[in-house]
């Protein structure tokens, strides 16, 4: 499963600051792009975060 890179807000970060970290390597998790989409696996984002499910 995957999100978008826009629900950064999740991270403390705006929408704007997300892609500007995602351009230039510094997003806090790896990003899979998927044609025009960027996207996060859930499960890393997860982890980042040091949450989970259930």
């Amino acid at each position: 499963m995957a999100i978008d890179v826009s629900t950064a807000e999740a991270f403390g970060v705006g929408g704007t600051l997300a892609y500007r970290l995602v351009r230039d390597g510094e997003f806090p998790v790896a990003v899979i792009r998927a044609g025009n989409k960027l996207r996060v696996r859930t499960a890393d984002a997860w982890e980042v975060l040091g949450v989970g499910p259930g």
